[in-house]
């Protein structure tokens, strides 16, 4: 979804913003309360605007997942204000009778404000840092009960419109944090990750697509709503086009980690393995186990044999796991 497409997003909160700032000298009670309240409205208002510069600016690095959740939590939060305010405006008696409204109301509708002000400012953070050994520094509320969701969304956005050396951290940082636990590994897939990472593998550095096919090989392994990971992996547009690719055309540890990723999907999907087949898999993995076979000929002991060599050696082993090239016709 392009820039303009998510400047939509931000059409309901500024709404409601509006609207609450135009009801602030129709209030007949707890005005103290209410002033507060709508004060933490306009430093929230502050941020969406800066958000929707940044998107009329062209802003590269909003990713849908994480901004769509951020803008949408802003809006529940404002709804709620909106209401409150609403029961303490002139004429609205009645319903402050039958809907009662106590200081702690307000309290809890101010502290949903500042967390929706916390998480834009996290947004605004992530899409504006340019240092590749930065961390940032605070948690999204949103992502409190799952803080490494905070951590896959940064990176994606550093893949999804940095430049090559935030692409090549971002993806190092992903591969590591897809080795650590089945929580990150579904983080990545439902977050859009596989998308980011068919972009690595076209058009990324040498070590950012080897890492990319490390988290696209780690993401086979399980299963996620009942579907094995490795179909829902095959399933995203792309991503066959970009494995035959790398193993055509990549230095000789890329084809080998696209080996082994190949490998991994087939050993976990078994409709993989006719896919790798239809698209012209074969011939290429084939080539490269004969050379691989040759070279390590040439080679009396493995403790002696170049990088270059164990690369290829590498092929053979990771190509024929799961006997992919017997099973496949």
């Amino acid at each position: 979804m392009d820039n303009r497409s998510m400047g939509t997003l931000l059409q309901q909160p500024l709404k409601l913003i509006q609207n609450i700032r135009s009801s602030e000298n129709d209030l007949d009670s707890y005005k103290q309360e209410c002033n507060e309240l709508i004060s933490c409205v306009k430093t929230l208002g502050r941020s969406l605007h800066k958000v929707r510069t940044l998107l009329k600016d062209g802003s590269p690095r909003f990713c849908y997942s994480f901004t769509s959740a951020i803008i949408e939590e802003a809006s529940r939060s404002l709804e709620k204000c909106c209401f409150l305010l609403g029961k303490c405006k002139k004429g609205a008696f009645l319903r402050r009778i039958v809907t009662i409204t106590s200081s702690n109301e307000f309290r809890r509708v101010k502290l949903s404000i500042e967390e929706a002000t916390a998480n834009v400012g996290w947004l605004i953070e992530c899409v504006t840092d340019e240092d590749i050994t930065s961390f940032i520094s605070m948690m999204p509320p949103i992502t409190l009960a799952f803080p490494n969701l905070a951590i896959v969304w940064a990176n994606l956005s550093k893949i999804h419109g940095g430049g090559p050396e935030l692409r090549e951290a971002a993806s190092v940082n992903l591969a590591l944090l897809s080795r650590s636990s089945e929580q990150n590994l579904n983080f990545i897939l439902e977050q859009g990750g596989v998308a980011e990472l068919v972009k690595v593998l076209h058009e990324g550095t040498p070590k950012a697509k080897l890492h990319a096919a490390e988290t696209i090989g780690n993401l086979a392994d399980g299963e996620i709503g009942g579907q094995t990971r490795a179909r829902l992996v095959m399933s995203q547009n792309g991503v066959i086009t970009a494995l035959l690719s790398a193993l055509g055309h990549g230095q000789m540890e890329l084809q080998a980690k696209v080996a082994w990723a190949i490998a991994k999907i087939s050993s976990q999907d078994m409709k993989s393995k006719e896919e790798f087949g239809l698209a012209g898999f074969i011939n290429p993995l084939v080539g490269l186990m004969l050379e691989a076979i040759d070279d390590a000929k040439m080679c009396s002991r493995r403790s002696r044999m170049p990088e270059l060599y164990r690369g290829k050696a590498s092929v053979i082993s990771a190509s024929t796991s799961s006997k992919w090239m017997g099973e496949t016709k």
